[in-house]
């Protein structure tokens, strides 16, 4: 899923301290959830972020930065060639764009049909609101140079944060999670990234809860 995260209002009487390295309030500090060291992984994760999705604390593209050493987030909606050369360089190699148009094709099938020395090195993933995602694909439509892939297979996703426009939809970390997961034959990464998802998501649940509470 690409998305835009929601969180509770913060209380504007004082200023929170902030975790450095997560930039979370220290009471939501997911950092314990996440590994000491950035996993070493074989595939490069190019992540091209609206710019609103900086902004937004619990955005979750930042729990892939944070888990992953191979891990690229490019800010913008438009990204033009020769201005970018980490995303330049992904047209020339064995890549894939993780994009659920009609036109995609299963990931679950390229994986079981493509032997593991020969699948994609490079993935690309978007990352903002749905409407904000659509945006970016306008704006550069070389991107539809690379071969577009999308899950098949569905899965619940663990944001339970906010509806989602299917059912099937899952956040930017749930699906670089199960992306690697599947190109790498390596279950352990969507258990690290999924961790920190869960973490998050029930202090969020929690403070909402406790806010709707406090109102009545």
């Amino acid at each position: 899923r690409i998305y835009m995260d929601i969180e509770v209002e913060p209380s504007r009487e004082y200023k929170r301290e902030e975790c450095p390295r997560c930039c979370r309030p220290q009471k939501v500090c997911y950092c314990h959830h996440l590994p000491s060291e950035p996993l070493h992984i074989k595939t490069s994760i190019i992540i091209l972020q609206h710019p609103a999705e900086k902004r937004v604390p619990t955005n979750t593209a930042r729990i892939v930065k944070l888990a992953i050493d191979s891990v690229i987030i490019l800010q913008g909606v438009e990204f033009p060639p020769r201005m970018y050369p980490e995303l330049d360089k992904a047209f020339e190699e064995n890549s894939i764009l993780l994009y659920p148009t009609q036109a995609a094709a299963s990931l679950e099938e390229l994986v079981r049909e493509t032997p593991f020395e020969i699948r994609p090195k490079t993935l690309v993933v978007v990352d903002g609101t749905w409407f904000q995602a659509r945006k970016i694909l306008k704006k550069n439509p070389r991107l539809k140079q690379l071969k577009q892939v999308k899950f098949i297979e569905e899965t619940q996703t663990e944001y339970r944060i906010k509806k989602e426009p299917q059912k099937n939809y899952i956040s930017t970390v749930e699906a670089i999670a199960r992306a690697i997961s599947l190109l790498e034959d390596n279950h352990q990464v969507q258990n690290l990234l999924v961790t920190p998802l869960k973490f998050i998501v029930e202090k969020q649940l929690f403070y909402k809860n406790a806010q709707e509470t406090n109102n009545l």
